[in-house]
């Protein structure tokens, strides 16, 4: 019994199989028949075609309702031409409007199609109708680079109705060359052209034909003409394409206003007079309170922190070489990502060689920073308000969205596929913008804290990366892009300059600033009978500052305020400074090293021709190529 039933159930569903293939046939095969079709095509000087049509159709073997028929009319496509014995595609994208018939009539968008719909949906017909009606066809701008072209499907091969009788009228704005024109006839990548099925005259400026058999099922007639460049003028701009790319780029503009006005109260970073370190902080701690953000660098200027305060000693036999000797253990309310990086560099022993650190402090130095980040991430330590932060980095997000926006268009405008447009376009394009927006955003946020020279390299890169986005946009896409493009560049430019403006401080925020921006004037502006005044009063007040200069940037400008003054070399530095002493020259040798030791604390093993013409030199891929149905 069971294999019975096994049998049954295979039979049945090979017999499904089978007839799937017959449904579908059925399905498909039209109910009616067009009796003739005659078209006539004006062809315009702005590459607009005014096409006209009067349309036979017999409804007599028709089954159910029919109300009229539906002409689908491509209007983004891909046009197919012969070069050099291979077929090439470029995108077009035409406009269908003006349209009037002698029926009610209405035209609606499908996907990549207009659907043109021929009659009254509160009756039905049956016999012989007649429909005339007319449309104009906007080409805009000729893609073909060298030359411009009339192509032109007459009927699309993906056309089921069978056409009885076809005759075409176009006339041409001017008169061209007969020998650039050609017809082709048959199945879609055919090229061929049947001398016995499609007949037509020249004259002058008009081309006559008519097809001598029943255009059937799946038979596609197209039209190519090679014209000179410059045939046309006038014809519609592509930046008339992009309006929905600068609508969504405007929108981006709006949204970064809003989130601005949003952000809250700027509060001042009143500078205070300082002559020393900000009490309570370490050189981590400033480094993260300037800009609100912790970086390498700010954790590796613990090491000179420690070394000033009696906890290591600094071994610098030449430039490339460093070594750490351990003094003394930290104290106990040291800050824990203090002794996370302390505890991590004498596990082992009392000394470490910067060279035995490559490739083993990377994930200690990431969780220093976020234990940093973690200590001013509370109500009482916040720098910047949660808010306003936040806002600037969907700011810089948001940036991006015009020039990837136009990108993703001309992508898509150029080869037709969406998801192809969205990666290289939207995604491609607006993460690289990205990239610009945040350097300048960090350039203008960190104003008051970066080197001029850092803020100013982040400004340039920033505007460089955008500014070669544009340009590399312009030549991926020459044929839609201008210099137009320039506008989304600005725009980005703008919503990148004023996310760097939103990050808002707290008001404990704010003073620390103010305390340290003051202590950074202090550096960079003491004056000498000040700084005598220091060191008389402390001898090793200079080697106290020096680790907050190397987190500020200011550790040249700190220097050069003591090379007229005799100093002790730091009781914790042991160099190769051969014998001539000075602050400068130690500085720079210490910032050597340092950078040294900071590639080698965070360095991973990860890092390190012309176109054919005639019956055979096109496929019949042109624009245009109506294919009819019923309603």
């Amino acid at each position: 019994m069971k294999k019975l039933v096994r049998n049954a159930i295979l039979f049945l569903a090979g017999l499904f199989i089978l007839l799937m293939p017959l449904t579908a046939i059925a399905q498909a095969a039209p109910d009616y028949v067009i009796k003739s079709e005659e078209i006539t095509i004006r062809v315009n000087r702005d590459n607009t075609y005014d096409i006209s049509k009067k349309v036979t159709a017999d409804f007599s073997q028709s089954v159910g309702e029919t109300h009229g028929i539906t002409e689908t009319v491509p209007v983004d496509m891909k046009l197919q031409r012969m070069a050099d014995g291979k077929y090439e595609e470029t995108g077009a994208h035409a406009v269908l409007t003006n349209l009037e018939a002698n029926v009610p009539s209405e035209a609606s968008r499908d996907g990549n199609n207009m659907v043109i719909r021929l009659g009254d949906p509160d009756e039905t017909v049956t016999g012989t109708v007649d429909y005339v009606y007319s449309y104009r066809y906007d080409m805009g701008p000729d893609t073909l680079a060298g030359a411009d072209e009339f192509y032109y499907n007459l009927v699309s091969p993906d056309n089921t109705v069978p056409i009885e009788k076809l005759a075409f009228t176009i006339e041409m704005p001017e008169g061209f060359d007969a020998e650039k024109l050609g017809f082709t006839t048959g199945a879609e990548g055919s090229g061929t052209y049947d001398e016995s099925a499609l007949t037509y005259t020249v004259e002058g400026n008009i081309i006559r034909g008519e097809m001598a058999k029943t255009v059937e099922s799946g038979y596609g007639v197209g039209v190519r003409i090679e014209l000179p460049e410059g045939y046309y003028a006038g014809a519609r701009l592509p930046v008339s394409y992009f309006v929905p790319a600068f609508c969504i780029g405007g929108a981006a503009l709006v949204l970064v206003l809003i989130l601005l006005a949003a952000s809250g109260k700027r509060r001042a970073e009143v500078e205070t007079v300082e002559f020393g370190p900000p009490e309570g902080m370490n050189s981590a701690d400033v480094g993260y309170i300037i800009d609100g953000e912790t970086d390498n660098r700010d954790v590796v200027s613990l090491l000179i922190f420690w070394a000033d305060k009696g906890f290591l000693e600094i071994h610098q036999p030449d430039e490339k070489n460093m070594t750490f000797k351990k003094l003394q253990d930290l104290p106990q309310d040291a800050n824990d990502y203090e002794k996370i990086l302390f505890g991590k560099m004498f596990v082992l022993s009392d000394s470490i060689d910067i060279k035995d650190m490559r490739y083993e402090f990377a994930d200690t130095i990431n969780s220093a920073k976020k234990r940093i980040k973690a200590k001013y991430n509370t109500a009482q330590n916040r720098v910047y308000t949660k808010k306003s932060v936040a806002f600037r980095y969907v700011s810089t997000l948001l940036a991006a969205v015009p020039i990837a926006a136009v990108a993703a268009v001309a992508a898509y405008l150029d080869s037709m596929e969406l998801f192809a447009a969205i990666i290289m376009g939207g995604v491609f394009m607006g993460l690289i913008g990205w990239l610009g927006a945040l350097l300048i955003s960090d350039s203008v946020s960190k104003r008051k804290s970066d080197k001029k020279s850092a803020r100013a390299g982040k400004m340039a890169g920033g505007i460089l990366i955008l500014a070669g986005l544009a340009a590399v946009s312009c030549l991926l896409f020459s044929t839609y892009l201008g210099w137009w493009i320039a506008v989304p560049a600005a725009a980005a430019l703008v919503m990148a300059l004023l996310s760097g403006l939103m990050p808002r401080r707290t008001e404990q925020g704010a003073q620390w600033a103010g305390r340290i921006l003051g202590l950074k004037r202090f550096i960079e502006t003491a004056e000498a009978d000040r700084i005598k005044m220091m060191v008389k009063n402390d001898p090793a007040s200079f080697y106290h500052i020096l680790p907050y200069a190397y987190v500020l940037g200011v550790t040249d400008a700190w220097a050069k305020r003591f090379e007229s003054i005799a100093l002790e070399p730091p009781r914790w530095y042991y160099g190769y400074y051969g014998g001539t002493w000075s602050t400068l020259y130690f500085t720079r040798s210490l910032y050597r090293g340092m950078n040294n030791a900071l590639a080698s604390m965070t360095a991973t093993k990860s890092s390190g021709g012309g176109s054919g013409y005639g019956g055979g030199g096109f496929s019949g891929g042109g624009a245009g190529g109506s294919s009819f149905g019923r309603w």
